[in-house]
Parts: C-alpha cells; structure tokens; sequence
C-alpha cells in the first residue's frame, strides 16, 4: 500500500497545516487531511504498520518516524481543542475541509483503514508506506 501526503503550505491558519491523501502515487483522492505544522514530521518516506495505539484505546495505522514515537493517522476535526494540543504530530483525516478544521472524520479514517486492511489482507509482503510531500 502506497499513500501519498500533498501538504498545501498556503493554508497554514492557527498551526493548521492542511493536506490532501492519495494513494496509487496521485491518481486517487481518498480525503483531506490536517497536521499541527509546529509538530509536523519531515517530508520523506515512512513505513506504515497497523499497531495498538495505548492512548487512542485501538488499532490504527502508524508511521515509523525515526526519533519519535505514537505518529498515527486517526481522527480528529481540529489541532488545538479547549485549549489544549489534539494533534501532536499525527495526521488528522476529513472529508470536508473547512477554513479551520475538518469534518466527517469517522468517514475519512473508515475509508483509509479500509484500503490499509484490505492491502495488508491481499498483498502480505508488500511494504506499505506513507511519502509525505510540499505541494508544488
């Protein structure tokens, strides 16, 4: 499985640091997403796993980032919330992307986990991985 992250440094707005996922390279849009740009990782290429996340409570895909550890994909619809960070250097999946935030999350993650599972399911050997690219 190959993703690709297209980050759209244009729209930073609040530490919001939004993006677009695809996987095939850039042939198919699969949904928006939303980092913390003071705790972004680098652009690069990073190796996907599907572990057991401790304090999300569940399974979720996680990149394998040298020097850091618990960076996942998962759901959420803002980088700060009650004051306080929600996105720590994760990346934040949506349907909707809106000035601020984005939305329909459940959706966005159910659809990346799908596509994640089912690679994972039909093609054991492959490496599944994330590149992470500025947009051009």
């Amino acid at each position: 499985m190959y993703f690709k992250l297209i980050r759209d440094y244009s729209s930073i707005i609040n530490s919001s640091l939004f993006g677009k996922l695809y996987y095939d390279d850039k042939v198919n849009h699969i949904c928006y997403t939303l980092e913390n740009y003071d705790k972004r990782i680098p652009e690069g290429q990073y190796t996907l796993n599907y572990t057991y996340s401790e304090k999300l409570g569940k399974y979720t895909i996680e990149l394998l980032v040298t020097n850091r550890t618990g960076i996942r994909i998962h759901k959420a619809n803002y980088v700060m919330q009650d004051g306080r960070e929600i996105l720590k250097g994760c990346i934040a999946v949506g349907m909707i992307q809106k000035k601020y935030w984005i939305e329909n999350c459940k959706d966005a993650i159910e659809k990346v986990n799908d596509l994640f599972l089912t690679s994972l399911i039909n093609h054991p050997d492959e490496k599944n991985y994330i590149e992470i690219v500025k947009k051009i």
